[in-house]
Parts: C-alpha cells; structure tokens; sequence
C-alpha cells in the first residue's frame, strides 16, 4: 500500500516538473490589423492593374511584329494594263517612206480594171432575226453583269423615337482588278462622299465592306478595296475583273456599244445604242480626256460603263461634261485616257503635279503652222509648279526629265513616274522674234489637288 502510494506521489512530483509547464499553455490567435490588410489588398490590386496594362501594351505592340515574323503578309501585286498601240490618224500620215532622204520613187503600177460583183440571193430578215440579234447583245450584257458591282453608301442615325434606320446612296461600279490581296473596284467618288460606310453587292448576292484607297482629283474616280479573305470561294470565282478595251480606235465613230450598270438610274438595267462622237475633249490640270458621246437617252446622274460588242469597256459612263440641253444623254470618258490613272489609284501612288492646260501639237499642226511639236500650255492654275517656276502660255513643252513630250498623254505619263515635292527639268519651246528658241527650267512639282 505504501508502495503505491509511493508511486503515486512520484508521478505527481513529474507532472510538476517544468519540462511538462508547456501542456499546460493556451494558444490564442493573433488579432488581426484591418488597416495593415486593407492597405496590402490595395497594394496588390495596384500592382496586378499595373502589371495587366504593361502586359496589354506590351503584347499590342509586338503581336504585329511578331506575327508578320512568324506569317509574313503577302505583299500586293502591282496593277498594269497593256499599253495600246497608238493608231497613226490620217492628219498625221503627211509623210510616208517615199518623201525620206535617199528613198528611191515608187513605180507606178498599171491600173486595175474594176471588177463587176452579182449578188445571187437576196437575204430578207425577219422578225425572228430581230429577236436573236438582240438575244445576242442581252447575253454580251449579262456576261458584262459579273464584273459590275452595286456600291452603296450608308450612314446610321435615329429618327424622333429613337429608332435607328439608314440613309443608303446606290451607283455602278467596275471590278477592274485582283491584287492578290484585295479586289479592286472603281467607282465614283461623289457618290458615296459624305456616307459613313461603303457596301457592296456583288452579281450573286453577297454584300461586302469596303475601304476606300485613293480617289482622283481630276475625274471624280476612285478605288474601292474588299478583301478577298471575306469572300467566298465561290464569289470570288465569279467576281471577275473587266476586260478594258480602247476608246482610241479609229473605227469607234459610228460603233454599236452596250450601257451597263446603271444608265437609267436603276442598278442593273441595260442600254443599247452608238457612239455618235468621239472628238470632245476633257481639258484637265495636266490630262486630256476623250469624251464619248451616244445616242442612249438615259438618267442625268447614270453611272456604269460602255461596253463594245467584245465585252470590252470602252468608257466610264459620267454625264458631268455633257452640254445644258443634252443633260440626260449617255456620255462616258474614254478608257484609254483612263488606264494610267486608274493604274495610279489601284497601286496608291500619289500624283505629281505640274499645274497646266494645255492643247497637243500634232505632226501635221507642226507641218503647218511652223511650230515644234509638244503641248502648247494654254493655261495653268494659279499657284502651281509652272506658275511659279514662269513657264508662259503658249510655251510648247517638249520634254520632262528624260521624257520627250508629243502630247498630253505624254506629259500625264511623265509625271506618274515622279513624286510630289522632286524637282524636275523641264524643257520648252518659247517664241521670240518669229523663231522659238529653246530653254529649260526646274519645277518643283507639287500634289494634284
């Protein structure tokens, strides 16, 4: 029993020993600081803000640089037409192979008597005739229908019960090209001037947006950008450039040509009639236009194109330079005018500028009248290069740079190979005690405005 007890008091005696003091402790938890806690979620919240934004910028401005490393974008092909052949007009065939020095003189050759032509049948056309000769020009136009396009202007806004509705403008415009990157699509400008978006509906149907590249200060027009990328296989398949054909050929007088687009007013609908006249002139700042006039009684405002009986385009259809009492005649500037310029919108190079109005002098006017064959400046537009550098009216421009000057065509062409803002020799033919003597003088060429 001692023995028991004695035990007992042993193990009491450790439970009092210090070593064991810490099973005896309480823990209590540590109060916590709401300011101090506040402050550090402040901090961290500012710090991830900041972090965030200099992420954001960081990858907006190297995810271009790095995609066009990883996936360089395929650069645009260059736009060109096929130059023309220039056709030799009969004014200026005064001299032939026989008035050159040393040509030996053609033998006349012996009369050829006439020869007598019997026609055997004679051919009777009906009304069925009739009906296929038109069926005929209708398919010309419908193959025609694919390279057209209905550009539509448009702008959002609400009426007084705040519902929101749009305002749309509708003209013709022209397919003229496939960079590769874009599809290109020439349209007038006034159209679709004061709208906030451009559409357009292809022949099949599909609508597309499209972004305006460049537009020409001299005739109004300008090109029209879709990206292919948003179009179907199938719409680009059919959405086929047009075919432009010359408007400088001699047989054109007199021709039978096809109005597509919008010649009365209304998308889609067709004209058919003949060129009645192609001597006018469009006397622009540095171009001359050939104005193609037809017997096709449609809208003051018609946009489309001329088509020849090829299918090819011929003019851009614009009403503008037509005289008070024939407003609502079909007339269209000529496509062999145009090609360089439209080459000019399509590729985005900007136009130099010289700043005249001036007339050609032709090989048989050189002939006779004495006078060197170039441009005659008739006039120039105040400010501009040839103003300030003192080129004269009546000064015949011969030469720009290394480029002989013959015509405005000439002189148009020079000057797309130039810059605004370089400067440029000159040279010119001014008359001076009844002989024209030759000089030279630099211009600064500016920006066709």
């Amino acid at each position: 029993m001692q023995e028991k007890d004695q035990q007992t008091d042993e193990a009491m005696e450790e439970k009092k020993d210090p070593s064991f003091e810490f099973v005896k402790e309480k823990i209590k938890e540590r109060p916590i600081n709401k300011r101090k806690l506040l402050r550090r979620t402040i901090i961290t919240a500012v710090m991830a803000l900041v972090f965030g934004l200099i992420a954001c910028i960081t990858f907006f401005a190297l995810e271009p640089i790095i995609s066009n490393w990883l996936y360089p974008e395929k650069e645009p092909e260059i736009v060109t037409f096929p130059e023309e052949q220039e056709e030799t007009m009969p004014e200026d065939m005064a001299q032939t192979d026989n008035d050159l020095p040393g040509a030996e003189p053609e033998q006349e050759q012996a009369p050829v008597p006439p020869q007598k032509v019997t026609v055997y049948e004679k051919v009777e056309l009906t009304t069925q005739d009739y009906t296929k000769l038109y069926a005929e020009l209708a398919a010309i136009a419908a193959g025609m229908q694919e390279s057209m396009v209905t550009v539509s202007g448009v702008t959002s806004d609400t009426d007084w019960f705040n519902d929101v509705y749009e305002n749309k403008a509708q003209s013709s415009g022209l397919i003229i090209a496939d960079n590769g990157i874009d599809l290109l699509i020439l349209a007038t400008e006034s159209k679709i001037h004061d709208y906030q978006q451009v559409r357009i509906t292809f022949h099949d149907g599909t609508v597309a947006e499209a972004v305006k590249k460049q537009t020409d200060p001299n005739t109004g027009l300008c090109i029209l950008a879709v990206r292919l990328a948003g179009l179907s296989a199938e719409t680009r398949e059919r959405a086929k450039p047009a075919v432009l054909g010359s408007s400088n050929s001699l047989t054109l007088l007199g021709s039978p040509v096809i109005a597509v687009g919008s010649p009365t007013g209304t998308t889609g609908s067709v004209c058919y009639g003949m060129i009645t006249s192609n001597s006018s002139g469009i006397n622009l700042v540095d171009a001359n236009y050939r104005l193609l006039t037809t017997d096709i009684y449609g809208n003051a405002g018609a946009t489309g194109v001329l088509i020849n009986l090829s299918g090819q385009v011929v003019g851009i259809i614009d009403n503008t330079y037509n005289a008070s009492d024939m407003k609502n005649q079909i007339s269209a500037i000529g496509i062999t005018e145009l090609k360089q310029t439209i080459e000019a919108l399509s590729n985005e190079r900007e136009r130099a500028s010289i700043g005249i109005h001036g007339v050609d002098i032709t090989a048989a006017l050189s002939e006779s009248l004495q006078m060197p064959r170039g441009v005659c400046v008739q006039s120039f537009e105040m400010g501009s290069p040839a103003m300030i550098c003192g080129i004269q009216g009546n000064d015949i421009i011969t030469g720009i740079g290394v480029n002989v000057i013959n015509s405005m065509g000439d002189l148009t062409r020079a000057l797309y190979q130039y810059a605004p803002g370089e400067v440029v020799t000159v040279t010119l033919q001014r008359k001076a005690q009844e002989e024209y003597r030759t000089m030279e003088v630099e211009v600064t060429l500016s920006e066709l405005k």
